[in-house]
Protein backbone atom coordinates (compact mmCIF):
# COMPACT_ATOMS: atom_id res chain seq x y z
CA UNK A 1 0.00 0.00 0.00
CA UNK A 2 2.85 2.35 0.85
CA UNK A 3 4.53 1.59 -2.47
CA UNK A 4 1.31 2.39 -4.32
CA UNK A 5 1.03 5.74 -2.54
CA UNK A 6 4.70 6.47 -3.21
CA UNK A 7 4.03 5.78 -6.90
CA UNK A 8 1.13 8.27 -6.84
CA UNK A 9 3.36 10.84 -5.14
CA UNK A 10 6.17 10.18 -7.64
CA UNK A 11 3.72 11.23 -10.36
CA UNK A 12 3.29 14.56 -8.51
CA UNK A 13 -0.19 13.71 -7.27
CA UNK A 14 -1.80 13.70 -3.83
CA UNK A 15 -4.57 11.12 -3.47
CA UNK A 16 -6.49 12.97 -0.69
CA UNK A 17 -9.04 10.17 -0.10
CA UNK A 18 -7.10 7.14 1.10
CA UNK A 19 -9.31 4.71 3.01
CA UNK A 20 -9.70 0.93 3.15
CA UNK A 21 -12.41 0.75 0.49
CA UNK A 22 -10.04 2.50 -1.94
CA UNK A 23 -7.53 -0.34 -1.63
CA UNK A 24 -8.24 -3.31 -3.88
CA UNK A 25 -6.60 -6.71 -3.74
CA UNK A 26 -6.54 -7.78 -7.38
CA UNK A 27 -4.28 -10.84 -7.16
CA UNK A 28 -2.30 -12.65 -4.52
CA UNK A 29 0.22 -10.13 -3.18
CA UNK A 30 -1.00 -7.40 -5.56
CA UNK A 31 -3.06 -4.43 -4.50
CA UNK A 32 -4.13 -1.27 -6.22
CA UNK A 33 -5.14 2.09 -4.83
CA UNK A 34 -8.23 3.34 -6.62
CA UNK A 35 -10.57 6.33 -6.71
CA UNK A 36 -8.30 9.18 -7.63
CA UNK A 37 -11.37 11.31 -8.27
CA UNK A 38 -10.20 14.14 -6.01
CA UNK A 39 -6.46 13.62 -6.47
CA UNK A 40 -4.64 16.83 -7.12
CA UNK A 41 -1.32 17.81 -8.61
CA UNK A 42 1.45 18.55 -6.13
CA UNK A 43 3.12 21.93 -6.28
CA UNK A 44 6.50 22.32 -4.68
CA UNK A 45 7.09 24.94 -2.07
CA UNK A 46 10.38 25.48 -0.23
CA UNK A 47 8.59 25.82 3.10
CA UNK A 48 6.18 22.91 3.08
CA UNK A 49 6.66 19.84 0.86
CA UNK A 50 4.08 20.93 -1.68
CA UNK A 51 1.44 22.45 0.55
CA UNK A 52 -1.79 23.14 -1.25
CA UNK A 53 -4.98 24.99 -0.48
CA UNK A 54 -8.12 23.59 -2.01
CA UNK A 55 -11.57 22.15 -1.66
CA UNK A 56 -13.23 18.73 -1.61
CA UNK A 57 -10.65 17.04 0.58
CA UNK A 58 -11.83 13.47 1.09
CA UNK A 59 -13.58 11.24 3.59
CA UNK A 60 -13.66 12.95 6.98
CA UNK A 61 -13.00 9.78 8.96
CA UNK A 62 -9.58 9.21 7.32
CA UNK A 63 -8.47 12.75 6.67
CA UNK A 64 -5.51 14.44 8.28
CA UNK A 65 -6.05 17.32 10.70
CA UNK A 66 -4.83 19.90 8.19
CA UNK A 67 -7.30 18.76 5.54
CA UNK A 68 -10.16 20.02 7.69
CA UNK A 69 -8.80 23.51 7.06
CA UNK A 70 -8.29 22.83 3.34
CA UNK A 71 -4.48 22.87 3.62
CA UNK A 72 -2.72 19.67 2.66
CA UNK A 73 0.41 18.14 1.24
CA UNK A 74 1.53 14.67 0.23
CA UNK A 75 2.08 14.05 3.95
CA UNK A 76 -1.70 14.22 4.38
CA UNK A 77 -1.79 10.87 2.57
CA UNK A 78 0.78 9.54 5.06
CA UNK A 79 -1.54 10.44 7.95
CA UNK A 80 -4.35 8.52 6.25
CA UNK A 81 -2.03 5.53 5.82
CA UNK A 82 -1.35 5.66 9.56
CA UNK A 83 -5.07 5.51 10.35
CA UNK A 84 -5.56 2.64 7.90
CA UNK A 85 -2.67 0.83 9.58
CA UNK A 86 -4.35 1.22 12.98
CA UNK A 87 -7.54 -0.21 11.56
CA UNK A 88 -5.75 -3.14 9.93
CA UNK A 89 -3.87 -4.09 13.10
CA UNK A 90 -6.46 -3.61 15.85
CA UNK A 91 -9.88 -5.04 16.49
CA UNK A 92 -12.28 -2.20 17.28
CA UNK A 93 -15.95 -1.44 17.01
CA UNK A 94 -16.93 1.37 14.64
CA UNK A 95 -17.43 3.69 17.62
CA UNK A 96 -14.05 2.78 19.13
CA UNK A 97 -12.40 3.37 15.74
CA UNK A 98 -14.08 6.75 15.28
CA UNK A 99 -13.16 7.82 18.82
CA UNK A 100 -9.56 6.62 18.35
CA UNK A 101 -9.21 8.42 15.00
CA UNK A 102 -10.66 11.63 16.46
CA UNK A 103 -8.20 11.43 19.37
CA UNK A 104 -5.27 10.84 17.03
CA UNK A 105 -6.30 13.81 14.87
CA UNK A 106 -6.30 15.95 18.04
CA UNK A 107 -2.78 14.80 18.92
CA UNK A 108 -3.89 12.41 21.66
CA UNK A 109 -1.91 9.31 20.78
CA UNK A 110 -1.49 7.92 24.30
CA UNK A 111 -4.37 5.43 23.85
CA UNK A 112 -2.44 3.61 21.12
CA UNK A 113 -0.54 1.73 23.82
CA UNK A 114 -3.86 0.20 24.91
CA UNK A 115 -4.37 -1.29 21.43
CA UNK A 116 -0.88 -2.56 20.69
CA UNK A 117 1.46 -4.52 22.94
CA UNK A 118 4.36 -3.89 20.56
CA UNK A 119 6.10 -0.58 21.31
CA UNK A 120 7.64 -0.47 17.82
CA UNK A 121 4.18 -0.54 16.23
CA UNK A 122 2.97 2.22 18.55
CA UNK A 123 5.99 4.39 17.72
CA UNK A 124 5.57 3.84 13.97
CA UNK A 125 1.89 4.79 14.10
CA UNK A 126 2.71 7.85 16.22
CA UNK A 127 5.25 8.91 13.59
CA UNK A 128 2.76 8.58 10.73
CA UNK A 129 -0.02 10.39 12.58
CA UNK A 130 1.81 13.43 13.90
CA UNK A 131 -0.54 16.43 13.95
CA UNK A 132 2.13 18.63 12.35
CA UNK A 133 2.68 17.26 8.82
CA UNK A 134 6.30 18.47 8.87
CA UNK A 135 6.96 15.81 11.53
CA UNK A 136 5.57 12.97 9.41
CA UNK A 137 7.73 11.00 7.02
CA UNK A 138 7.19 11.21 3.29
CA UNK A 139 5.91 8.08 1.56
CA UNK A 140 9.50 7.47 0.35
CA UNK A 141 10.78 7.74 3.93
CA UNK A 142 8.05 5.29 5.03
CA UNK A 143 9.27 2.71 2.53
CA UNK A 144 12.81 3.10 3.88
CA UNK A 145 11.74 3.02 7.55
CA UNK A 146 13.18 0.19 9.64
CA UNK A 147 9.67 -0.85 10.71
CA UNK A 148 8.76 -1.84 7.13
CA UNK A 149 12.18 -3.28 6.29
Amino acid sequence: MVSAVEYIHSKNLIHRDLKPCNVLFVEKDVLKVCDLGIATERRYDVESDSEMVGTSTGTAQYMSPEQRFFRYSSRSDVFSLGLIFVELCAVMTAKERNDMFDNIRCGEQHNLSNLFADDKTVEFIKLLTQVDPRNRPSSREMIDHIYLA
